[in-house]
């Protein structure tokens, strides 16, 4: 009999464990379904520490309040504890609640029990050991809810519709637009968490579909594409016609006649090339650009839409879900279609019409609200972020010896980016980069050292999931003469006597490289006379430059331009020339001119020394004038107009040079 009961206890222990199980839940369930208690916060993150209260939900009177003599039980509850704060209150219940970085995510059940060693019974009034008089629950998380617009509850918005016929074509070609509908879906997130988007679906108005119908992958889409590239109506025609042109080549040997081979010859030349040129001229081939819209646009294997931002979204769908083809005769496609049936296939479809028929959109996705789990994997899993598409806010580039140029990029994946060089780049250092929360934009700041080269060099904009490239070009930097000495030509030059030679020292920045140049009246072609310069860098930071300027006896005396140029930059500073004084050692008499009656020039000859460049000049308002017909060194040919004048008038004519006048005047009479 002892065998039997004993046989009959071990049977039917399990049972009874499990019923003693089974009262457990429905005992905790019972009591989430009657909470008579709320605590806030109601979610918290790993990894801190909170002051959380527990607070009745109805009224409550002190000093008899239900709380009185009740705790919080987290005994075994692995990586959180609780602190009692204290105090007599009955109305609510204070304590710290210390989560740990490693704490379980999730919904927590946080027991409040009475406590025993104050005296108080339990509910059912009789016991007075330890009871559970409530069960809140707390959530765990891995990242703190982000902000919400004032005002504006927790929500998500979608917006939906499906694109016109001629939209569609001119996006992505005649051929994907008879196979797929493109759907734009715009999902404004304001729930307080990023969300990630799955996969997006649509269910149909059906009564014989048990699931909604997810969208079209991107790869099948893309296959359409690419084979309209490869075998399409235009491939087809422009590839025949270059076989055509081969072949015509080919036949040339099969003629025998001098003429005919010759004309066969000029249609082939002209098929294979200007009429093949033309066609592909003429018929473009758009698949690229297609196939480009469709990279840019297309939803892929998920998208991350930050919190209190929204985001465009296309997606595709088989026109033959919503759409019989034209004759088709199977379930759905009768010729009085019913309202869940198919509609039939219109080549300009109405994209109303079609909407009706896809019914009602289905998100596949989750709010991101714990960190990734660690994996431990031989090759690291790839993200779902979206590799960065940005554009510089103005452009790119940075003048020798700037340093902290501000450079903004905007675009879309660029949370978190690093922004560099390439390889080997020493001379350019970016510094104080700050990408923003939502990755739509990176800030940075780029020195360039005064003897970085000139040229174009890449910059990359890079995340985890890829990187993009752009132009930076680096251009010279203008010479700058900054400093002044006695023989600076910047501010104050000195002046130079004809034929006289003299070494220039320049002081200043990016002197490196300059070339030194004396300008005449025009720069770009040497006249006779004009004043010579050469310079070169004399140390190897371009801070000094030196350089000789010579000038000849026969150079005008007059103010000059001196440029100093680098790469492709320049500045001028003015210089004189002034003229070497006039000597005038005949005619030491009175020269006697023509009679004004005779109306004939009369000339005479001048000698002396330094008459180069000299002119005679006869007082201001005088009846006569003088003109140098063949200016020598050491003589000037004068011819003077005495048209004017009257016989006997006499006049002093005055040798110059520049600014400089000869010291003996020349006396001139008018014959009688």
């Amino acid at each position: 009999m002892s065998a039997r009961l004993a046989w009959t206890k071990r049977r039917l222990a399990p049972v009874l464990k499990g019923l003693v199980v089974l009262s457990a839940f429905a005992a905790e369930s019972k009591a989430k379904e009657n909470a008579t208690y709320s605590i806030l916060p109601g979610q918290v993150v790993r990894g801190k520490d909170y002051n959380v209260v527990v607070r009745p939900r109805g009224d409550c009177q002190e000093p008899n309040g239900p709380l009185k003599g009740v705790l919080v039980d987290l005994d075994g509850v692995s990586g959180i504890a609780a602190t009692d704060l204290g105090g007599a209150a009955t109305c609510f219940l204070r304590f710290k609640l210390s989560v740990a970085a490693d704490a379980q995510m999730g919904d927590l059940n946080v027991p409040l029990v009475k406590d025993p060693d104050a005296g108080q019974r339990c509910p059912d009034g009789k016991s007075t050991s330890k009871c559970t008089v409530d069960v809140l629950t707390l959530n765990v998380a891995a990242i703190e809810k982000g902000a919400t617009p004032p005002g504006l509850a927790d929500q998500t918005d979608i917006l939906w519709k499906v694109l016109p016929q001629k939209a569609t074509s001119d996006s992505f070609g005649r051929a994907f637009t008879k196979r797929y509908f493109a759907i734009e879906v715009v999902i404004g997130n304001n729930a307080g968490y990023d969300l990630q988007i799955a996969s997006i679906g649509f269910k149909p108005p059906s009564d014989k579909l048990d699931a909604p119908l997810p969208s079209d992958a991107y790869n099948v889409g893309r296959s359409t594409l690419v084979r309209e590239q490869e075998v399409g109506r235009r491939a087809l025609i422009v590839n025949s016609v270059k076989t055509i042109g081969t072949l015509m080549a080919a036949g040339s040997a099969f003629f025998f006649y001098t003429g005919a081979k010759a004309r066969w010859d000029g249609a082939t030349a002209m098929f294979a090339g200007p009429f093949e040129k033309g066609l592909e001229l003429v018929w473009a081939d758009k698949t690229i650009r297609h196939l480009q819209s469709l990279d840019n646009r297309a939803l892929r294997d998920s998208v991350i839409i930050p919190n209190n931002t929204s985001q465009r979204i296309l997606v595709f769908m088989s026109r033959e879900i919503v759409e019989c083809r034209s004759g088709e005769k199977k379930e759905g496609c009768a010729d009085n279609p019913q309202a869940n049936e198919r509609l039939n296939y219109r080549l300009q479809f109405n994209p109303e019409t079609v909407m009706r028929r896809m019914g009602e959109l289905v998100i596949v996705g989750r709010t991101i609200t714990y960190l990734n789990r660690v994996r431990v994997v031989s090759t690291p899993v790839p993200g779902v972020i979206p590799p960065p598409v940005a554009k510089p806010s103005s452009e790119l580039g940075i003048v020798q010896g700037v340093q902290h140029k501000a450079i903004a990029l905007i675009g879309t994946g660029m949370r978190g980016a690093a922004v560099a060089f390439e390889a080997g780049v020493t001379k350019l250092k970016i510094s104080e980069i700050t990408p923003n929360a939502d990755g739509t934009q990176v800030n940075f700041k780029v020195s360039a050292d005064w003897d970085c080269p000139v040229k174009t060099f890449k910059l990359f904009v890079a995340t985890p999931s890829g990187k993009q490239d752009f132009d930076f070009a680096v251009t010279a930097a203008a010479p700058r003469p900054d400093e002044s000495t006695d023989d600076t030509p910047n501010p104050s030059p000195p002046a130079m006597k004809q034929g006289e030679s003299k070494q220039i020292a320049v002081k200043g920045a990016f002197l490196k490289d300059a070339k030194v140049e004396a300008l005449g009246d025009d720069a770009k072609k040497p006249t006779p006379g004009r004043p010579s310069g050469s310079g070169d860098a004399v140390d190897g930071t371009g801070q000094t430059l030196t350089f000789r300027l010579a000038s000849t006896t026969d150079t005008p005396p007059k103010t000059y331009q001196l440029r100093l140029a680098r790469g492709g930059k320049s500045v001028d500073a003015g210089f004189e020339i002034k003229g070497l004084q006039p000597v005038v050692d005949s005619p030491k008499e009175e020269v006697k001119g023509k009679n004004p009656a005779a109306n004939k020039p009369f000339e005479f000859s001048i000698k002396g020394s330094n008459l180069a460049t000299a002119q005679v000049k006869a007082p201001d308002g005088a009846a006569i004038s003088v003109t140098v017909v063949s200016p020598k060194a050491d003589s000037l040919s004068c011819r003077v107009d005495t048209s004017k004048a009257k016989a006997g008038d006499s006049f002093e004519l005055s040798v110059v040079n520049g600014d400089t006048v000869a010291s003996q005047k020349i006396k001139f009479t008018v014959a009688n």
